[in-house]
């Protein structure tokens, strides 16, 4: 038996790509596996958000901390990945920018998730 949850989705305002994308992740989002496969060798599985809250809730960024919080956040880890990947741009290297997502503190980020990664980075 599955846990029940009931989510909340909050966006920034301004972009109305991610309500098309959080519409079709209710009915269709695949996704990895913390432990690298759902057997049989598929990489990925079709785990829809079906416990969420109708639509979700558009914010302004410049007043709402938690959407700033968010965006610092997910930005640090897609430079931390991109630095792996070597695809950083010349003053991205300069800036050593990757070394933002080292900066937050061990005990926010959701380790748990990618219990692969000591950093809670899911890698697709």
């Amino acid at each position: 038996m599955r846990a029940e949850r009931i989510g909340l989705v909050f966006f920034d305002e301004g972009h109305g790509e991610y309500r098309t994308l959080y519409r079709r992740a209710r009915a269709f989002l695949s996704t990895g596996s913390e432990r690298g496969d759902w057997g049989a060798g598929k990489g990925t599985k079709n785990l829809p958000l079906d416990n969420f809250t109708k639509d979700a809730n558009t914010k302004e960024s410049e007043h709402c901390f938690f959407i700033q919080l968010a965006d610092l956040l997910s930005h640090a880890a897609f430079l931390q990945v991109k630095a792996e990947q070597k695809a950083l741009t010349p003053w991205q290297e300069h800036l050593a920018v990757a070394t933002l997502y080292d900066a937050i503190p061990h005990l926010v980020l959701n380790t748990n998730a990618a219990q692969k990664d000591p950093q809670g980075i899911v890698r697709l």
